[in-house]
């Protein structure tokens, strides 16, 4: 039960780094 919640964390900080990464190239 831990580890899913640690992989939804994981998937949700990748992206939120995803998009921050795409609105700079877009800048």
């Amino acid at each position: 039960m831990i580890n899913s919640i640690l992989r939804m964390l994981k998937l949700s900080l990748w992206g939120k780094f995803i998009s921050l990464l795409a609105c700079i190239f877009r800048a």
